[in-house]
């Protein structure tokens, strides 16, 4: 992890980066991007794995519900993250019960909405991501990681 320290010449205050908690949100991405790959291969292997996780257990969804992600709550950003990170793995999954059960056009039509959940959920975490850099402090009780420290 990159964590990048400096001090402001006029103010003499230390500043941290962002660099660690972006860095956090495009592991993320990439988690998600290999997930979908997992779904893809078992599909066209018809080897299913017993079992792939939730929305509410994959790194994600624990940063989301009980770790850092808490601290950009009041964000429209992350408000709106929920929705289309759900609505990524459950239609992921639910095309892996379809080729289970035979059922070609289910399978097809999960497979569309997991890869517009898909596109929906990378746009709201690059929009996280630019609020936390940009949208300085985040809130008073927890402020932005660039605002400045004494």
């Amino acid at each position: 992890m990159l964590v990048v320290i400096w001090r402001d010449q006029s103010t003499g205050y230390a500043t941290l980066s962002t660099a660690l908690h972006t860095q956090e949100l495009s592991l993320t991405q990439l988690e998600h991007a290999v997930w979908k790959n997992r779904i893809y291969h078992q599909l066209l292997s018809a080897y299913f794995e017993d079992h792939m996780v939730d929305h509410q257990h994959c790194t994600l969804g624990r940063w989301y519900f009980t770790g850092e992600g808490r601290r950009y709550k009041h964000t429209e950003a992350y408000r709106s993250l929920a929705a289309p990170h759900r609505r990524f793995h459950e239609s992921g999954l639910d095309a892996l019960r379809y080729a289970r059960q035979g059922d070609h056009t289910g399978q097809l039509a999960s497979l569309a909405l997991m890869e517009e959940a898909s596109v929906a959920l990378a746009k709201r975490l690059d929009q996280l991501m630019e609020q936390a850099v940009y949208e300085i402090p985040m809130s008073a009780s927890h402020p932005s990681p660039l605002a400045d420290a004494p």
